[in-house]
């Protein structure tokens, strides 16, 4: 992060440098491979290790804990107990993310869901 003060009024820019991918079927490989051209580093998480295997550039989580440093992840799931099962736990993305990360989910999911998760991610901050 970088911070720049104009006059009264402060701007600050987030900076992205370490990008996780949670989820590398269709829409998260094709997620891990643009950020990998991008320039960014890029860690991968999938349940199949063949999968993160698969993904050149990119670093290998082996746990979702592994993306605790990262800037931004994305989840890119197939349903509601799958992002679920990431979210939620005291080992899963709302239990390791530093406080300025972001999650971006693109996980197919029900509107419930998706308005469930955003309070687990404000609640650990409390």
């Amino acid at each position: 992060m970088t911070a720049s003060t104009a006059g009264t009024r402060r701007h600050t820019e987030f900076v992205i440098r370490r990008v996780g991918v949670v989820g590398l079927g269709h829409m998260g490989h094709a997620f891990a491979i643009n950020r990998v051209e991008d320039g960014h580093q890029v860690f991968a998480y999938d349940r199949d290790p063949k999968r993160v295997a698969a993904l050149t550039g990119a670093s290998a989580a082996a746990r979702l804990a592994d993306l605790a440093a990262c800037d931004v992840v994305v989840t890119a799931l197939p349903d509601d107990d799958a992002l679920t099962a990431v979210v939620i736990g005291p080992e899963a993305l709302a239990g390791v993310l530093a406080p300025n990360a972001v999650h971006i989910s693109t996980s197919t999911v029900s509107p419930a869901a998706a308005c469930a998760f955003p309070a687990r991610h404000r609640d650990r901050l409390l």
